[in-house]
């Protein structure tokens, strides 16, 4: 049965089925069962009026299946209050499985929890946590780096170019975050990079603006958008419009954790002060999120987002989804799988310098 089914043109008998008034209404607008009681006892009707019965069974199981799912829907929100997210569960699960084979500093090539350090890479760190929660990120995270004994190459397929990080640079790196030594390898081979990119010995043609390309920097900050082409070398997709923020929220909830990767961009204040942006989480709960600050986005529903700030990526925090929209200036999106078409590009960059400059 198709939803919204009008049942005007049946017959019992020969007599309409509509002359049984409330009982011709539409399921997917229903809010209770069928009343027995205002089915009028017509004069007369041909035994085949059984059919009303089954019709009428036929609503009342719609009815309840509804319901059981919008029951099974809440509890899985409940649940998600007290619980967090299934997303989030399994990275525990998978960092508990890290850390006992390896300790917590890792170079296996899977991005285990990590901390930013005194380094201004908040955008960085937020692009490789973000490629962390997908299947295809992770494809991508281990493709970027191959270690050797004397160190670990680390490639960046959107830029095209390859840098090498020996031991004992990894082993003495300062400033950089801790918790897991791939990110560090990929936070100093991107301090090559810049230097290159300055010095312009590399040139990006990713669907970012010129501005970002030229000022993304380990030590003063940058953008989500150039980190997650740089690593990626897919088309990468930014808005600050609260109705295209939802349309990424919902690509990214109904692709799951296969080819979706989005970080989310607060950015109150134009000093070098830290502000704090005050708000509310999923339960109601006051928090104070750092702007000027990117984060990366593990897991969305209709109802709530569910994002981690790369001062602490195993802490997840969850907020009512329209409150998300109204606190974060801007996401930044890219499909991990999708090939990548030139006029695509030329649009996605059109449309990435229309909301820088608005």
């Amino acid at each position: 049965m198709s939803q919204g089914m009008h049942i005007d043109n049946a017959y019992v008998g020969n007599k309409p089925l509509s002359q049984f008034g409330e009982l011709n209404y539409k399921v997917e607008n229903n809010s209770s069962p069928i009343d027995e009681s205002i089915i009028p006892e017509p004069e007369s009707y041909d035994p085949s009026a059984s059919y009303i019965d089954d019709l009428q069974e036929e609503f009342s199981t719609l009815y309840e299946a509804k319901n059981e799912e919008k029951t099974k829907y809440n509890k899985n929100l409940d649940y998600v209050r007290l619980n967090g997210t299934d997303r989030y569960r399994d990275l525990v699960e998978e960092n508990q499985q890290i850390s006992s084979k390896s300790g917590p500093f890792t170079e296996d090539e899977i991005i285990a929890f990590n901390s930013q350090g005194t380094k201004g890479d908040c955008w960085l760190l937020a692009a490789i946590n973000s490629l962390s929660y997908s299947s295809a990120g992770k494809q991508i995270i281990k493709d970027c780096l191959d270690y050797t004994s004397d160190g670990v190459n680390v490639n960046f397929k959107g830029a095209g170019v390859s840098y090498f990080i020996p031991n004992n640079e990894l082993n003495n790196a300062v400033g950089y975050s801790s918790g897991d030594k791939d990110v560090v390898a990929i936070e100093m081979a991107y301090d090559k990079l810049y230097t290159d990119i300055r010095g312009k010995d590399v040139v990006l043609k990713s669907t970012t603006n010129d501005w970002i390309k030229r000022n993304c920097s380990i030590e003063t900050g940058g953008f989500g958008d150039q980190a997650l082409y740089v690593l990626t070398g897919q088309n990468v997709f930014h808005t600050d419009s609260p109705d295209r923020m939802n349309k990424i929220l919902d690509q990214f909830s109904e692709s799951g954790d296969i080819n979706y990767s989005v970080t989310a961009d607060m950015a109150r204040s134009y000093s070098n002060d830290l502000v704090y942006v005050h708000t509310k989480d999923i339960n109601g709960n006051d928090i104070e999120l750092p702007s000027n600050h990117v984060y990366s986005v593990l897991d969305a529903s209709d109802e709530y987002v569910s994002f981690v700030n790369p001062w602490n990526s195993s802490k997840e925090i969850i907020m009512d989804r329209n409150t998300f929209v109204e606190q974060f200036d801007s996401l930044t999106a890219c499909n991990l799988t999708a090939p990548n078409d030139p006029g695509e590009a030329a649009l996605i960059r059109q449309q990435n310098e229309t909301d820088k400059n608005s």
